[in-house]
């Protein structure tokens, strides 16, 4: 297995360096309690290993990040991720409550909640740092 994909699988099964632990934040949309902005993380990872959690973005969640500039796409990606999994969080009970459109005005209402605060740690980067 090729050393990048073995980055990210640890990262995903809980590995510990900063390298697996920024990719598995970039990749499942987890970390907002955490220090580092998008920015932050993204510039810490080698060009290869960028790629590789772009391609898993690209391939998985069938969502295109531009490589040009990627972090707009990326903080729009983990916003989505990290709002849902914090919707699916809610015991089963709760969430059957809910109409399809409340379930979908839930989900929005989490997705801007989570954008604002990665777009809020943006504001942090000191790009000179990397």
């Amino acid at each position: 297995m090729e050393h990048y994909e073995e980055i990210i699988i640890k990262g995903l099964l809980g590995g510990g360096s900063t390298s697996e632990a920024f990719s598995s934040r970039l990749i499942q949309g987890t970390g907002i309690e955490k220090n580092e902005s998008v920015s932050e993380m993204w510039a810490y990872l080698d060009v290869e290993l960028k790629q590789k959690i772009i391609d898993v973005i690209e391939s998985v969640f069938c969502e295109e990040i531009d490589i040009n500039n990627p972090i707009k796409g990326l903080i729009k990606h983990i916003a989505q991720r990290g709002a849902r999994n914090e919707y699916y969080a809610l015991a089963l009970s709760k969430r059957e409550q809910f109409t399809e459109e409340e379930e979908n005005s839930k989900m929005t209402a989490l997705f801007d909640e989570k954008k604002k605060q990665w777009e809020e740690k943006e504001k942090t980067f000191n790009a000179y740092a990397y």
